[in-house]
């Protein structure tokens, strides 16, 4: 046989790739093809053959309830929901049941006759079928069902069982997420196939011992059964006792510090049990977290039922639950399986005030079940307060301040305070004890936080202890609170008369020693011969006290007490004592008008008001007098001394003249009072305040400040700042000399002032008059000259532009992209601000633009980017002293230019190849011309003013200008590009280009066209500066190898000789097809078995066409490929007990002789990676079936197919996915081959 060629890399590339759902090729039809539709191996290599080698059947418990390893068989079931449902996992080994027998024995006891026995039907859907892993987890273990067929001890037996029950658990736990094949199968990735595994979940009820009694397959078959029981008990619960709360005296939820107080909590369930539950003490003043921490009751159970050692225990309880038979002991375990309730006592702490908030958190069972409530379930939470004890106290009374009564007065409230407990604690009930000198009593007293307590009788009021609404308590410091009488004051008072050695009396004195509290408030009343007489009082804040009465008249005065306070008495009447005395005051003289105690007046002389000083002096005593006063300088030399005489009123003005060279130059003098004699020749000296004369002799005056010009803005205020001397306020009046001088008056109150001046001018003061007196215009000051700063300016210079009208400027055209500007005279304080307003050709909106100019001549850069008329116009000026203001329109403000579009020349699109040039294709030798419409030469569009001036340039294939040409006086815009050979001979074959180098318009603008620039004026973006032609020879084809025969599937390849696009004629099965190939390669691959016969090949249109229809090579003829059938092409799946044998056919389709590969893997429905276990070749076969025997375990299925021309297979590769390849011919020989 000729060896066969693999074309594998088609099945490597393509099919079972997720790129090749999207990857297409073209078929002789003409059709773009998926080649996974075409080659499908599993269309022709159909069917597999599984054989199962069945084991014995089992039957046995799968168990996942909570637990440990101790205790694994355990469920517990919500007796107080009557819905409640357990699931038992029930696993089958190599069997399918279809009745089912199990008992249910009370917790507790091993009593045949208390079971209950309960028959099943077993339906088909309610079985869950098992991957072929689960024999692989307990692989190499013996099998426990063995152990019943070798009548091992019991208890051995049921250890060995539960081992397989473990692994049932874990099995069936990992089931969900196990992966399946098609038929439903779980799939693993175990090496050695086992048997088969189905699962059953049984319901149950209600709690017991639950045990599998006999499993009937559908052959009416029994299965052996484990031994092992589950366990299902009630879950474990707990809760609060009602009115659990129980202290020794019960307050409910409330209790004090210190007292003995317990929670009841109750727990039902599988002993021992374990309770978990938290306390939460939460904070006083309500911020922060609070104190929480939890607490664990482990090892609960009913005290008749614990036992001594708790590992004895322990050890036998698992026993017992494994489902061994019963001993004495483990039914005395297994009797704490009944649930029951237990109570638990919890002690409250109640060391320290505050709120309590217990919670049961979780109760768990022996088994592990656990029940944890939901944290929002009220029920599960308890509270209690721990309320602080109340403590009562005196305020504002002690042993040190004792309460005062007032002899006949009313009683007094004393406050009383609780401190330590909140509002809602109360009311509060106190009790009072009062000992007094006569009676003694003891009270209960009701009363809030803050209360007081009525205190009527001298003596010791006590508070002796206070409850609350909760707790009792105790007095704290100051609870106690003595009371006494206090007497009224009095007072003794002497008098003694004051002597003087010249006047005689002249006042008296009076001593007065008083009793009480201080401070005391003494009234006395005075009466004057022929006056009214006057009470007076007096506030003396000591026990003894002279008081000193000096009258300054002369006569008769009586002086009486009438009264007595102290701060605990009000107004106690006083008879006397009483004084009178004949006085004769002693002379005095003081200067009115002192601005306070001790210091003396003082008097300012202006220079205005001449040279003589008056003030004012009071006299007291009898009159006439005489008065006897110094004059002394500022700087205290004595100028003199004066005597007035025959002073007949107690006021009298004292007239002082300056001396003459203080009178002149200013200063000041002080007079000061020696001495004053009255009518009885009784002279005294003086210690009166003295007189100060302030002499001023600046007159006050009034000018400008140098410089005496200023500049203002138009429209805004300027102020003139002026200087004043003198004292203040001044009146200065100035006038506006250009307003026809009309006097104005200001108040200023600064020396430093300013007049605000609104318009321009020669402004001029005056006169001035201070405070006191008029004021000079100091000459050469009195004027200041205002004018106005001038406003900037700005307009276009007119050299160079046409006036077109008045009021608008016009410049030069230039061509789009010509740098252009134009100058701008200014004028203003630098630097100063242009806005001008721009309006684009485009639209009638203007955009506005400004800038900075520091020199009277500036340039704006005129915009030359876009084509059109642009108007340019001055709207804004200002400078460094004024903001931005309009123009005025006109005046050389409007300027207006025309911006020419450059020319554009580019090759038009053709509208079969938009987005470029069309390729044109010439003949070697040829010239270009439109003559020829296949060709389709581009026209060429032009844009801008005619006529035009073309430049074009035409290049090789290497880039390099052969030569270049110039086209003048093109008078339209589209223009048809004709090449003749005497302007230029293509001579040999390549590709060529003509690009356009330049274009000049009408308007004399031009644009050089291969530089990159953009497309403007209406020239579509579509359109290239440059044309592509290819000088080509004449077209071919030649095949690629030298096979004739192909399978479907094969790319059939042919070379192409000339240019591009290629039209390729071919015949297949007598229909005729025209194919167009831009690539040097003509490919089509078979979709079908036929005869392919390549005819003729040309270029596009059909130009230069070459016939090879006789050519050798252009003919290829396509074969099918051959199938296999294993059982009609299923998936066969035979039981087989062991010792019998199962046959496997093999049908075969296509041309003999045939060859296969077939293989034994593990089952493909029990392994999601199966290993080979076994390949074997056969060859030569000329007949349509092959037939094999055996009795081994695993799939069959072939791999490999072929026939006498073509061959497919599927190969198993390294990554346990299979790969289809296709074979065509030469044929190879295959060797037998096994392994």
């Amino acid at each position: 046989m000729a060896n066969l060629p693999v074309l594998g890399w088609l099945a490597d590339t393509f099919i079972n790739s997720w790129s090749d759902t999207f990857n297409r090729q073209v078929s002789i039809s003409e059709h773009r093809v998926r080649l996974r539709d075409i080659i499908r191996p599993s269309h022709h290599i159909l069917g597999q053959h599984t054989i199962h080698v069945l084991p014995y059947s089992t039957a046995a418990f799968s168990t996942s309830a909570k637990g440990s390893a101790a205790i694994p068989a355990c469920y517990c079931l919500d007796t107080d929901n009557p819905k409640a449902e357990l699931s038992i996992p029930i696993l089958f080994n190599n069997t399918e049941p279809q009745f089912l027998s199990y008992s249910i024995s009370p917790l507790g006891s091993y009593s045949e006759e208390e079971k209950t026995v309960y028959n099943i039907t077993v339906s088909k859907n309610s079985l869950i079928r098992l991957g072929g892993h689960r024999k692989e987890s307990i692989d190499g273990a013996e099998d426990p069902l063995d152990l019943e067929l070798n009548d091992a001890d019991d208890e051995a037996e049921e250890e060995e069982a539960q081992k397989l029950a473990i692994v049932r658990r874990g099995e069936s736990q990992a089931l969900s997420s196990g992966n399946r094949n098609g038929n439903g199968r779980a799939l693993s990735g175990g090496k050695k196939s086992g048997g088969q595994e189905v699962m059953f979940h049984l319901p149950v009820k209600q709690p017991g011992r639950v045990r599998l009694e006999r499993v009937l397959d559908r052959n009416h078959f029994d299965a052996r059964l484990s031994r092992s029981e589950i366990l299902v008990v009630e879950c474990p619960k707990m809760g609060f006792n009602p009115r659990s709360i129980a202290s020794t005296p019960s307050h409910g939820k409330d209790f004090c510090p210190g007292d003995a107080a317990t929670m009841d909590v109750w727990v039902k369930g599988f002993a021992p049990l374990k309770l978990d539950y938290s306390r939460l003490i939460e904070p006083q003043n309500g911020r922060g977290s609070g104190d929480r921490k939890t607490f664990s009751i482990s090892h609960i159970s009913e005290p008749d039922l614990e036992q001594s050692s708790g590992d004895d225990q322990a050890s036998e309880l698992a026993v017992a639950l494994k489902g061994a038979k019963p001993r004495n002991k483990q039914l005395q375990h297994l009797a704490q399986a009944s649930s029951r309730n237990i109570t638990l006592p919890i002690t409250i702490d109640t060391s320290k005030e505050g709120k309590r908030i217990y919670h049961l958190e979780s109760v768990r069972d022996a088994c592990g079940n656990a029940f944890e409530p939901d944290e929002k379930a009220t029920k599960y939470f308890e509270d209690v307060h721990i309320h602080a004890r109340p403590t009562i106290v005196f305020e504002r009374c002690s042993t040190d301040r004792p309460i005062e009564l007032l002899q006949g007065g009313p009683s007094r409230e004393v406050a009383v305070r609780i401190d330590g407990v909140e509002t809602e604690d109360g009311p509060f009930i106190a009790e009072v004890q009062f000992e007094g000198e006569t009676e003694t009593w003891t009270k209960n007293v009701t009363m809030n936080k803050r209360s007081s307590i009525t205190i009527d009788k001298p003596g010791t009021y006590n508070l002796n202890k206070v409850g609350g609404r909760f707790c009792s308590g105790e007095s704290g410091a100051q609870w106690t609170c003595p009371a006494r009488v206090v007497p009224p004051p009095t007072a003794s008072i002497q008098f003694d008369a004051i002597q003087d050695p010249c006047s005689g009396p002249v006042g008296v004195k009076a001593l007065a020693v008083l009793t009480g509290s201080p401070p005391f408030r003494v009234k006395y009343r005075v009466e004057r011969e022929g006056r009214t007489a006057r009470e007076y009082e007096q506030v003396i804040k000591r026990t003894r006290e002279e008081i000193e009465f000096r009258p300054s008249a002369e006569g008769e005065v009586t002086y009486t007490f009438t009264g007595l306070s102290d701060s605990n008495y009000q107004q106690i009447d006083l008879d006397g004592p009483s004084f009178t005395q004949v006085l004769h005051p002693v002379a005095s003289a003081s200067f009115e008008g002192g601005p306070q105690a001790g210091v003396g007046p003082t008097v300012a002389l202006q220079s205005c008001q001449g040279n003589v000083a008056k003030a004012k002096i009071s006299m007291e005593g009898v009159g006439p007098f005489e008065l006897n006063y110094a004059i002394r300088s500022g700087s205290g030399e004595l100028i003199g001394k004066k005597k007035v005489k025959d002073i007949k009123d107690n006021s009298y003005q004292l007239e002082v003249e300056v001396p003459k060279q203080i009178a002149e130059k200013g200063g000041s003098l002080i007079v000061a009072l020696d001495s004053i004699k009255d009518a009885k020749g009784c002279e005294r000296p003086l210690t009166a305040p003295d007189l100060t004369i302030n002499v001023h002799r600046t007159k006050p005056s009034v000018s400008f400040v140098d410089p005496r010009r200023s500049d203002m803005l138009e429209g805004k205020a300027i102020d003139l700042p002026i200087r004043l001397a003198g004292e203040g306020p001044w009146t200065v009046r100035y006038a506006h000399k250009e307003k026809g001088g009309k006097p104005v008056e200001v108040k200023l109150d600064k020396s430093d002032s300013i007049l605000s001046i609104l318009e321009p001018g020669t402004y001029e003061i005056l006169d001035v008059h201070d405070h006191h007196c008029p004021g000079v215009v100091l000459k050469s000051r009195e004027t200041h000259i205002v004018t106005v700063k001038a406003r900037p300016t700005a307009k276009f210079e007119e050299q160079g532009l046409q006036k077109v009208k008045a009021d608008i400027l016009s410049r030069p055209p230039v061509c789009l992209g010509t740098p252009d500007s134009v100058g701008i005279q200014v004028n203003g304080h630098f630097p100063v601000a242009l806005s001008y307003r721009h309006v684009l050709p485009q639209n009638s909106q203007a955009s506005e633009h400004s800038f900075n100019a520091a020199q009277n001549r500036t340039s704006l850069q005129l915009d030359t980017e876009v084509e059109g008329r642009h108007v340019y116009e001055l709207s804004q000026v200002g400078d460094a002293v004024y903001p931005f203001k309009a123009l005025k329109a006109g005046d050389g403000t409007r300027l207006e230019q025309i911006v020419h579009p450059l020319p554009f020349a580019a090759f038009a699109p053709t509208s079969n190849n938009a987005g470029r040039s069309k390729h044109v294709s010439l003949c070697l030798g040829e010239a270009l011309s439109n003559a020829d419409k296949d060709r389709a030469v581009p026209p060429i569009s032009l844009s801008g003013k005619a006529p035009f001036t073309l430049e074009y340039a035409i290049k090789d294939n290497t880039g390099a200008i052969r030569t270049t040409l110039t086209k003048s006086d093109i008078t339209t815009h589209t223009f048809n590009l004709q090449i003749h050979q005497s302007d230029f001979p293509f001579d040999r074959t390549g590709k060529w280009s003509v690009d356009l180098i330049r274009i000049v318009d009408g308007n004399g603008c031009e644009r050089s066209l291969n530089s990159g620039e953009g497309i403007e004026s209406g020239i579509s973006s579509k359109q290239k500066s440059n044309m592509e032609i290819e000088v080509v020879e004449s077209a071919n084809i030649s095949p690629v190898g030298t096979r004739s025969d192909y399978c479907v599937g094969e790319t059939i390849d042919f070379v192409l000789q000339g240019s591009s696009p290629w039209t390729v004629t071919y015949n297949f099965e007598g229909k005729i097809s025209r194919a167009t190939v831009k690539s040097t390669t003509f490919s089509r691959i078979a979709e079908q078995p036929g005869t392919l016969q390549v005819e003729a090949i040309s270029h596009q249109h059909n130009r230069c066409e070459t016939v090879v229809k006789e050519k050798v090579g252009m003919q290829k003829v396509i074969h099918a490929l051959p199938s296999v059938h294993i059982r009609e092409g299923t998936h066969y799946v035979e039981d087989l007990r062991e010792g019998n044998q199962a046959e496997i056919m093999f049908k075969l389709d296509g041309e003999p002789p045939f060859s296969f590969t077939y293989q034994r893997t593990q089952a493909v429905d029990r392994f999601a990676r199966p290993e080979v276990l076994e390949t074997h070749t056969v060859t030569g076969i000329e007949e349509h079936s092959f037939t094999i025997q055996t009795a081994e375990e695993g799939t069959w299925s072939v791999i490999w197919l072929q026939d006498k021309w073509c061959a497919i297979s599927i190969d198993m590769g390294q990554d346990g996915k299979r790969s289809k390849r296709v074979e065509g011919q030469p044929r190879k020989m295959i060797a037998q081959s096994s392994n």
